[in-house]
């Protein structure tokens, strides 16, 4: 039997979604995917973030911050 390999993703994405008053920390979520767009839209809808990293997950540029986005700037490329 032979094992499928699984798809390369893209981008990974590290937002912070909340935080834990008993424990001092932030609440932090980790995903990774491929298209843009309906990550964005999928996160806001799922858990509301305060904000949200993107970093290249392939490629020669990766481990490198590519996108930020905010609750109230909005998604900006990374200076």
């Amino acid at each position: 039997m032979e094992k499928k390999k699984r798809p390369l993703r893209r981008y990974t994405a590290i937002a912070k979604i909340g935080y834990d008053n008993t424990l001092k920390q932030n609440v932090m979520v980790k995903y990774r995917f491929n298209n843009l767009d309906n990550f964005i839209a999928f996160l806001i809808k799922k858990h509301n973030p305060l904000y949200c990293n993107i970093f290249y997950l392939a490629g020669d540029q990766r481990g490198k911050l590519c996108y930020t986005w905010g609750r109230k700037k909005g998604l900006e490329t990374a200076k």
